[in-house]
């Protein structure tokens, strides 16, 4: 599925509800197809620099010539050259943060961008995210969260796959982690996880993604002392088909989270989730009862819940069931579209 399905499909969803839209995008996609054939007006020129006096002239040639409530921004690039296209226009500007980190009231390059006095609306995907942008952003509050939520029907006919090809025992737990390895993303507390858990489980762990068998990483499988059942298949067109195969989705990120694309991803597919308790996750799951979920940067709190929810095979089934029906309401892609109506009615009166 693509990296952009939740956010395209809230558009496409929007012009059915009789929104007059115009995207601003990179170059053809699928979506961009999708977005013609439903009456969607599709310009080239996105910005691909901070500072891009090429794309700064199209917008703003674009909401000279055609009367526009609001400019919403969905990337740093696009908010730094965006701000400026609206400068002194009639129209709202709001931009969009999914990253409950990094927005500070000390770095001047702030107030280029999210923090800009020209910023109406600050659109949080998570209350974790909001309360990040309300402790450094002074004066009135305009944030406002609408969680970016997803539809069941997306992973319909999503079939998983023979684990014994990944070089897994048919009756061995699988457990997988899906990430391009970053810092932030905690991979070595999984891996520090995988020495104390108690080899008697057998439990294998996949670690899908790019850069992930770094020299760090096998060095700390070599520790574990059962270096062979950690597997890095790379990067994977099918990587749903390997959550969907997994007793367990575990996200050991350490900061930054926001709605976890990915979490959200293992809940669609009936993959047990276990993940940090994070500002960005807190909506996601409720512990013990959708999700699990264990403090950051904590092998071995990580550790024993795996052990838990590889034993208790009840409790998995019950926590992925209840997942289930979270993505059925309050986070479902039904769920989204109407907040998102709200949200840009409120900035049009």
């Amino acid at each position: 599925m693509s990296s952009t399905r939740p956010e395209a499909e809230i558009y496409l969803s929007l012009k059915k509800l009789g929104y007059d839209i115009t995207i601003i995008t990179h170059g053809e996609s699928e979506y961009v197809t999708r977005f013609r054939e439903s009456g969607i007006k599709v310009m080239f020129g996105h910005p691909v620099k901070r500072r891009d006096d090429e794309a700064v002239a199209l917008i703003r040639k674009e909401l000279i010539e055609q009367s526009y409530d609001v400019l919403m921004l969905y990337n740093s690039r696009a908010i730094a050259n965006g701000v400026r296209a609206a400068k002194g226009l009639p129209v709202k500007v709001a931009v969009y943060r999914g990253c409950a980190a990094d927005v500070n009231w000390y770095d001047p390059f702030n107030y280029l961008k999210i923090l800009n006095p020209r910023v109406d609306a600050i659109l949080c995907n998570n209350v974790g995210v909001q309360q990040h942008i309300q402790a450094n952003k002074f004066g009135k509050d305009i944030s406002t969260v609408v969680n970016k939520g997803h539809d069941l029907a997306w992973y319909e006919g999503i079939t998983p796959i023979n684990k014994v090809s990944l070089g897994i025992p048919a009756d061995a737990p699988m457990l997988i982690c899906v990430a391009n390895a970053s810092k932030f993303k905690g991979v070595p507390y999984l891996l520090s996880a995988m020495g104390q858990i108690d080899p008697s489980l057998n439990a294998h762990l996949v670690l899908c993604g790019r850069r992930m068998d770094t020299e760090e990483h096998r060095k700390l499988a070599e520790a574990s002392g059962y270096p062979e059942r950690i597997i890095y298949p790379g990067f994977r067109d099918d990587v749903y088909r390997l959550v969907a195969a997994a007793d367990m989705k575990i996200l050991p990120s350490v900061r930054g989270e926001s709605l976890t694309k990915a979490a959200v991803e293992a809940m669609a597919l009936g993959t047990t989730l276990l993940l940090t308790d994070l500002p960005g996750n807190e909506e996601l799951v409720v512990h013990g009862e959708s999700g699990w979920k264990v403090p950051p940067r904590n092998a071995s709190a990580l550790a024993k819940a795996i052990e838990h929810l590889v034993k208790d095979v009840s409790l998995r089934q019950n926590l992925a069931t209840a997942a289930l029906e979270r993505l059925a309401g309050p986070l479902s892609h039904t769920t989204t579209v109407k907040k998102m109506d709200a949200f840009f009615q409120s900035l049009k009166d």
